[in-house]
């Protein structure tokens, strides 16, 4: 075997431009060191390259065909088309590979990042911050490390993946380099240009393929008759598998242990010549890169080492020990009226699955205060606030190995926008898989401050986007099904109501007198949605000595906590925590206010509470109150006498009152008791899996 050269394959990127810059650049620096070479190129670029057709050193592979064993030189560098290195490929660089005895690889000691509206920026790599970064990108399943690298072709052969075409794949190469213990060194002031891809979606899917585990029995397999194959099939069922999270965390720490400090303060260290000088040179290949001295001037060195996606990793995983049957995705768990459904719908799963581990995971960050109520077969995964502060990319990473460690196929997601986007972005390779997807949609809203003409919601963008991917639409209200059918074109059948159940029992409507004053319970949000200004309008108009409204809720919206103040027909109470929490006997009727909404919660707990209501005509509200029936419906709902004139029937007619909020419970019985809903959830969700 020739220890005096170098055979050099460029792996492909699906760009021939950048496979031919890489190629110029190479030979280029190959040449000024009057060093022997091979390079190995697709045969698909032959005709692109046909600049190159008198080049005796260009080899042109078919990847379907074993060639590495062709490779006539034992040092081999492997180079991602649109990169370039410089002093890596040199006399000096050959020198110490033929005096490395044992398995290694090498990588450039720099990295500088370029391309199409990437930032130049400049990265300090040794022996340690290279492996930890190889150890924390590799347990989230990311590609990392493969722009370039230098090691023996025995080493190369001992890890490749496939047996029957050989052919090379980074991140099992990192595998098996962390199994193996592989010795990791830098060469010196070399340095690798690298050029940040434009397909920003490229990394997060290949971490998607990476990671799912019904994938293992189709890349389990070693080079045939290698002594390492079984050595090989074990970090691959390590790493792929949740086993492998105790032991990559053990390499973590043993790996931290011998970074020194002063491998991660390179912040003032200045760019090597060698570097600077290639980085010139580079500019007859490439016009983003050149070093003027007004980028140099600000240019700072930093190290390439992170400590914050494994760390974060093990962290989520500790909540989710086995493989899990159902996961929520919500932005969070709070007291709201989404958090409520979540709630009933695990309780009704506990029901009819008592055997089963179900996930919720909250992706915004949050005090998540109502966590506490979930019940005990829960899970509950508080990804927004152990992963604040990563990038997007780093957070979609952690979701899909996340996903992955769970085994679970069944998700279902609940007003979480990240949870949305996820599904969305990985749409294709989940229906692939035979995920099966479920969303939950219940009103639109309009946005703040644009006096209510602004919609929003989240069937428009993400079930939109994602309507494909999505098998079927949960609503606790026929409105919004009628609402996305005219505005976006859904089909009606593909969503189902599920009305939310009253789970505490009845309380009999209590005999409201015609003298005296009307106590009247305001709770919920005051947030724009709920119309806390036209609230306030009706307090200023009402009668103190026949009417009173008190308040309870949490100030949203910028909506200041002292708006209340000195309004004699008001008083703010203070938050709320559950209806159950507030002393219902002395009220005579609850008051909804609400500019769009499904069915709310509070509605359905007043009418358990015997309480007649005054509400809105708001989205799915008179699917629950009708008017002169079942309740009070005010058409007019930014009219502050509107809503006044229905206080006026109460107390003009106390007895009808009480026959509304009997109605209203009969209804309640028929329409969202609890056997209803879990019978509906059996048929709608579990029967379907």
């Amino acid at each position: 075997m020739n220890n005096n050269g170098f055979s050099i394959i460029i792996i492909s990127d699906n760009n021939f431009f950048h496979a031919y810059k890489t190629i110029k650049s190479t030979i280029s620096f190959l040449e000024s060191e009057n060093v022997s070479y091979e390079i190995f190129v697709e045969e698909r670029y032959e005709t692109a390259l046909k600049g190159f057709k008198d080049n005796k050193h260009i080899v042109f592979y078919d990847r379907e065909k074993d060639f590495i064993e062709k490779i006539k030189f034992c040092n081999v560098a492997i180079i991602r088309a649109g990169n370039h290195v410089s002093n890596f490929l040199t006399k000096n660089t050959l020198e110490q590979l033929n005096n490395i005895k044992e398995p290694a690889v090498f990588y450039p000691e720099y990295k500088i990042r370029f391309g199409f509206r990437a930032e130049i920026k400049v990265f300090f790599r040794n022996s340690e911050t290279l492996k930890n970064l190889l150890i924390e990108k590799t347990i989230c399943g990311c590609v990392c490390l493969d722009e370039a690298l230098l090691t023996k072709k025995g080493t190369l052969l001992s890890v490749i993946q496939d047996t029957t075409n050989n052919t090379y794949d980074a991140y099992l190469f990192n595998k098996v380099i962390l199994e193996s213990d592989i010795n990791i060194f830098t060469i010196k002031n070399s340095a690798v240009f690298y050029r940040e891809s434009r397909e920003k979606n490229a990394s997060s899917e290949r971490v998607f393929n990476n990671l799912m585990i019904n994938d293992i029995d189709s890349h389990n397999t070693a080079i045939k008759g290698n002594k390492k194959d079984k050595t090989f099939t074990r970090i691959y069922k390590k790493i792929r598998s949740n086993r492998g999270v105790n032991y990559v965390a053990k390499k973590i720490s043993r790996v931290r242990r011998c970074i020194k400090r002063k491998d991660l303060e390179q912040e003032n260290n200045n760019v090597p010549n060698e570097v600077i000088s290639a980085w010139k040179i580079l500019n007859r290949y490439e016009s983003d890169l050149y070093p003027s001295n007004n980028l140099m001037a600000n240019m700072g060195v930093v190290s390439e080492v992170t400590t914050n996606i494994s760390d974060r990793y093990f962290k989520l995983v500790r909540y989710c020990q086995k493989p899990q049957n159902y996961i929520f995705f919500v932005p969070w768990v709070v007291r709201g009226g989404g958090d409520k459904v979540l709630i009933n719908y695990l309780k009704a799963f506990a029901e009819i699955k008592p055997n089963w581990s179900i996930t919720v995971i909250a992706t915004q960050p949050s005090e998540n205060e109502w966590s506490s109520n979930l019940p005990s077969n829960t899970s509950f995964i508080d990804f927004g606030n152990i992963t604040d502060g990563l990038t997007d990319q780093d957070k979609d990473i952690l979701m899909t190995r996340l996903i992955s460690h769970t085994k679970c196929k069944n998700l279902h997601i609940i007003n979480s926008g990240f949870g949305f986007e996820w599904v969305i972005k990985h749409g294709e390779e989940l229906k692939k898989r035979h995920y099966n997807i479920n969303a939950s949609s219940f009103c639109y809203d309009y946005i703040p401050g644009t006096n209510y003409e602004w919609q929003v919601e989240f069937a428009d963008p993400y079930i939109v986007e994602g309507y494909d991917v999505i098998n079927r639409i949960f609503t606790d209200n026929k409105a919004i099904i009628e609402f996305d059918a005219a505005k976006n074109g859904f089909d009606p059948k593909k969503s189902t109501v599920h009305y939310q159940p009253i789970i505490e029992g009845f309380v009999e409507p209590k005999n409201i007198t015609s003298s005296g004053q009307i106590r009247i319970l305001w709770a919920g949000r005051i947030a724009e949605q709920k119309l806390p200004k036209v609230l306030l309008e009706i307090g200023k108009k009402l009668d103190g000595k026949n009417y009173h409204i008190d308040v309870y809720g949490y100030f949203y919206d910028h909506f200041p906590k002292n708006m209340f103040d000195g309004i004699e027909g008001i008083t703010y109470r203070g938050p709320f925590n559950g209806f159950r929490s507030i002393d219902i006997n002395q009220y005579d009727a609850l008051l909804y206010t609400s500019i769009i909404d499904g069915v709310p919660n509070i509605i359905l707990e007043a009418i358990a509470a015997g309480l007649p209501v005054v509400a809105s005509d708001s989205g799915g509200i008179k699917e629950v109150i009708k008017e002169k029936s079942t309740g009070y419906i005010v058409h007019d709902k930014m009219s502050p006498n509107a809503y006044l004139e229905k206080f006026s029937e109460i107390r003009k007619d106390p007895k009808a009152a009480n026959r509304y909020a009997r109605n209203a419970q009969e209804l309640l019985s028929r329409q969202h008791s609890w056997k209803q809903f879990v019978k509906s959830v059996q048929k709608d969700i579990i029967d379907m899996l």
